[in-house]
């Protein structure tokens, strides 16, 4: 058989322009990304052990090769490096003009106690809540396809960022209240970072586990309602005078109770997000 030649082509090209010039390309549909990431999955599925696997140059890999537990740390290292400069920085710069704004005092009292924790409470959450939405703010029903092709779970991505978002908020919590320690006299350490800390541990336990069951609009909203309601609670609760001692043990109770709550529901979310074969 012989290789047509550039003349040969090119008629070839003129007589089939017409008929062609008359078919529609139909734009791809969802159905159609479907319909290729499940023709691309088991190739990825026979990828995983060897990517699990400490041997390298391995050519045959049986199917029944036991795939190691993802590794957690690698994954939080891998999702670190997606979060842009300009984030870190803006969120080291909230956080530096919440220093500025907390009550000012050298002595140590309970309402200055009380006001430096309300005001934690009332920004905190919202840094949590805004870092939520930049790590979500590209993801579309199409992205989450594509991410749902990977050796980790796919939820497993979404439970990381969370974990991301609510472990910063922890590390500027602390540093707070070790800053608050050095310019409050008998300033009780433990006690606040109870206060700030119980709120953020239950805000993210909820999100991760309304979003691990029915999605990020709904943790997000959820989230929001606790906050709100928090405060709200706290406020009410707030009584410095004498013979009301009772409500301090009563707050101690309730900080106590959303800290065990929100780690409790952190690690359902987890573990739920080790088992989903597709993202919320």
């Amino acid at each position: 058989m012989s290789v047509p030649n550039d003349n040969e082509l090119k008629q070839l090209e003129q007589e089939m322009h017409d008929s062609l010039s008359r078919l529609v390309v139909r734009p791809v549909a969802s159905e159609d990304t479907v319909r290729l990431l499940r023709a691309l999955q088991p190739a990825f599925d026979e990828l995983k052990p060897s990517l699990s696997s400490d041997t390298a140059g391995m050519t045959d890999i049986s199917n029944d090769y036991p795939a190691r537990r993802p590794s957690l740390s690698k994954l939080v290292a891998n999702q670190l490096s997606s979060y842009s400069r300009s984030y870190w920085l803006a969120s080291t710069g909230l956080f530096v003009m919440l220093l500025f704004i907390l009550p000012k005092g050298e002595e140590y009292s309970y309402l200055n106690v009380l006001n430096i924790g309300s005001t934690l409470a009332m920004f905190m959450p919202m840094i949590f809540l805004a870092g939520l939405l930049y790590s979500f703010r590209s993801w579309n029903k199409e992205m989450r396809m594509i991410e749902s092709i990977t050796p980790y779970p796919p939820a497993l991505l979404l439970m990381c960022r969370i974990m991301i978002t609510s472990g910063l908020n922890i590390l500027f919590g602390a540093f707070v209240s070790l800053y608050l320690l050095t310019r409050l006299d008998r300033f009780p350490l433990l006690p606040f970072m109870l206060q700030w800390l119980s709120l953020i541990s239950l805000i993210s336990g909820v999100a991760a586990f309304v979003m691990m069951r029915i999605g990020i609009k709904s943790a997000f909203a959820v989230g929001a309602l606790f906050w709100m309601g928090w405060n709200v609670l706290d406020y009410m609760m707030r009584s410095p005078q004498p013979g009301l001692e009772w409500l301090l043990d009563l707050r101690t109770a309730i900080y106590v109770g959303s800290l065990v709550f929100g780690i409790t529901l952190a690690v359902l979310a987890y573990r739920r997000s080790l088992l989903m074969k597709a993202i919320v």
